[in-house]
């Protein structure tokens, strides 16, 4: 035993709780076999026991050359427990490849009793390391599970069945920062810490270096974890807690929404001041966004006016109204010129035939058409006043001209004289016309070109200006939703101020509980440190929070430290024994390192665990506790039933793993 008093002069009085008779969950054994066939070779069994269990190294004697206590398996002993209680990984990559060198095929098996029941768990160290190749059995051992019974369940119901038996505190409370509820991982990352962390805050249980892909929960979340398990958080609180999660979630929603809404307001309110020219005088808001829509309007109604006028504008309308008169013009010109041309076309065809035919021909054409005049008048009045006797003229002989045709043909060619000048004259007169009502065209088609372009232009400028509206209109609407989230946001940093009122109201209820493990706080660091030192437990809006008084740091930062964690954890098992909070009756410590705590305050440690443990009596403990030590334990527990494994370097028998490993 340690050379100073376990407890004080006036012995501190622990009690069981007689409704706990057995940890809720609690390792019995642990095997590690090369493979899962029949007949494999056994690896390293150890077989555990309720109440403490150590695991330590051999002492080094003065003829040894290495260190016979480091590198021997203890850490990865634990690894492998909380390996197979649920974790993903039981070491670094590192060991994993350096195992798997060696032992590709081997397994851990353990007998895990949880609320009573025998289970067994069978998980890879090898290879075959994914979730699909563990499995598990309930109600057996480990030769059952390797004779592959019939009912062997999924490693996935072993983890439910550890969910249910250890997650009821949490139920309906959501850790603020993860924003998920509890679950038996967090906790167990609690019960069997990260020698990593160094034991440097109660609240840090799993440092990124193990590789164990526990996540490190904030200090809030995991200071929650704790007071959920140790009923330090009722079910008044619990709610509030809900409620207080919610309105936290919230916030931070709208508090999200009011920074996006403000960037959003900068960028658009220095576009409008540039596009409307507003007075750097008009501070952003409301006011800002109706001045910019009224701008907005006003200008759309000077453009609107500005479009009426343009669509009135009866310059192209004038403008079509001569091309139309002008191509009439030409069209008629056109026609007059076709009339003329006629004419004269018709006079040739006479005078041709005039010219070709002899008289009797011609004159037989009379009788045949049955005319009474001649056929060179067009009408019987222009014959009798050219002397036409009605009548067929005495015939003349053959190839005679007779003098009427003479004159007939002469008469056609004064025609056709002035036929031909008429159709010049109309030529001219036509291209004028024609280049006169070009002109026309090309002017109408400007103006109408202006014209549309024009209005073009003066749509646009509305189309522009509609969108500014719109801009105006939604930096308003911005700023209006802005305000009211503003508003809400205060409104509920005063619901969460309340909040956290009534849960210091709430947590005052608890004081009763907080009390008794302060005095179990108080007691170890009493006994882990000296009669001066102590501390109390409190609780805050951080959390739950282990106190040392000014003795526990005069010990020393770093040693004080390790103590006050080591000690909070040791004073909640205290609780648990006796009758506080819901913890599952296991804890599990990795020996801290020698810088980190004196063999002495170490001794001491094992003296509470043992001492809580004769409390008992003949019965067995109703709790768990596993530590490893590279130190000699204290005399009375160097022995069996405590030690439940010595490893040592000096030979591969000596390891966990009987080999040598070689890491890279």
């Amino acid at each position: 035993m340690s050379t100073m008093p376990l407890f004080e002069e006036k012995p501190y009085d622990i009690k069981p709780a007689e409704g706990r008779k057995e940890p809720a969950v609690w390792i019995r054994r642990l095997r590690l076999v090369e493979s899962v066939t029949a007949g494999a070779a056994i690896i390293q069994e150890i077989e555990f026991r309720r109440g403490l269990n150590i695991i330590c190294t051999a002492r080094a004697g003065p003829e040894d050359r290495r260190i016979v206590g480091h590198s021997v398996g203890k850490t990865l002993l634990l690894r492998l427990i909380r390996y197979c209680l649920g974790e993903h990984a039981f070491s670094t990559k590192a060991v994993r490849s350096a195992i798997t060198a060696v032992l590709d095929r081997a397994y851990v098996l353990a007998e895990v009793r949880i609320c009573g029941r025998p289970w067994v768990v069978a998980r890879p160290i090898g290879m075959e390391t994914s979730r699909a190749s563990s499995w598990a059995l309930e109600g057996g051992d480990i030769d059952q599970l390797l004779a592959g019974p019939d009912n062997a369940a999924k490693y996935s119901d072993f983890l439910a069945v550890l969910e249910e038996a250890t997650t009821k505190p949490f139920t309906g409370v959501v850790l603020p920062h993860a924003e998920r509820q509890a679950n038996w991982l967090d906790l167990l990352a609690w019960l069997s810490r990260d020698q990593e962390c160094r034991f440097r805050h109660q609240s840090e249980w799993r440092d990124p270096d193990s590789e164990s892909r526990t996540a490190q929960l904030q200090i809030e979340d995991a200071s929650l974890v704790v007071r959920m398990a140790m009923a330090l958080l009722d079910d008044d609180e619990k709610a509030l807690q809900v409620t207080h999660a919610r309105l936290l979630g919230d916030k931070k929603q709208l508090a999200l929404e009011i920074e996006r809404l403000g960037l959003l307001l900068d960028a658009e309110e220095e576009n409008l001041r540039v596009l409307f020219k507003i007075d750097a005088n008009i501070r952003a808001g409301e006011l800002f966004g109706s001045t910019a829509t009224e701008q907005a309007l006003e200008k759309q109604k000077q453009l609107r006016d500005l479009l009426t006028e343009r669509e009135a504008d009866k310059t192209v309308d004038k403008a079509d109204d001569r091309r139309l008169e002008l191509v009439a013009a030409v069209a008629k010109i056109q026609q007059q010129k076709a009339e003329a041309e006629g004419k004269r076309d018709a006079e040739g065809t006479l005078l041709h035939q005039l010219e070709e035919a002899d008289t009797q021909t011609y004159y037989a054409n009379f009788a045949v058409l049955g005319q009474r005049w001649c056929r060179l008048f067009q009408t019987e009045g222009d014959a009798k006043a050219r002397g036409c006797p009605g009548q067929v003229a005495t015939p003349q002989k053959p190839g005679e001209k007779d003098p009427e045709q003479a004159q007939r043909m002469a008469e056609c060619r004064r025609h056709i004289q002035a036929l031909q000048q008429q159709c010049a004259q109309i030529g001219v007169d036509l291209t004028a016309k024609t280049a006169e009502r070009d002109k026309a065209q090309q002017a109408y088609q400007k103006a109408f070109g202006e014209h549309v372009e024009a209005l073009g232009k003066i749509r646009q400028r509305i189309g522009c200006w509609e969108e500014a509206e719109g801009r105006a209109k939604r930096y308003g609407e911005w700023w209006a939703q802005h305000s009211r989230k503003q508003t809400r946001l205060e409104g509920m940093e005063k619901k969460i101020q309340e909040s956290n009122e009534k849960q210091r109201a709430a947590r005052d209820r608890l004081e009763s509980r907080r009390n008794q493990l302060s005095r179990h706080f108080d007691h170890v660091l009493k006994t882990l440190i000296s009669p001066d030192a102590g501390g109390k437990v409190i609780l805050e809006a951080r959390g739950i929070i282990p106190q040392p008084n000014g003795s526990v740091a005069a010990s020393g930062q770093a040693l004080s430290t390790s103590a006050m964690v080591l000690g909070f954890d040791f004073a909640c098992l205290i609780g648990y024994v006796t009758g506080i909070g819901h913890l599952p009756g296991l804890f599990i410590h990795d020996s801290p390192r020698e810088a980190d705590m004196e063999d002495a305050l170490y001794h001491r440690l094992f003296d509470l665990a043992a001492n809580l443990e004769a409390l008992f009596g003949d019965a067995e403990a109703s709790f768990q506790y596993i530590m490893t030590t590279t130190t000699l334990p204290p005399d009375p527990l160097n022995r069996e039933p405590f030690v439940r494994l010595r490893l040592d370097a000096r030979e591969e028998d000596g390891l966990l793993l009987r080999r040598r490993l070689a890491l890279h």
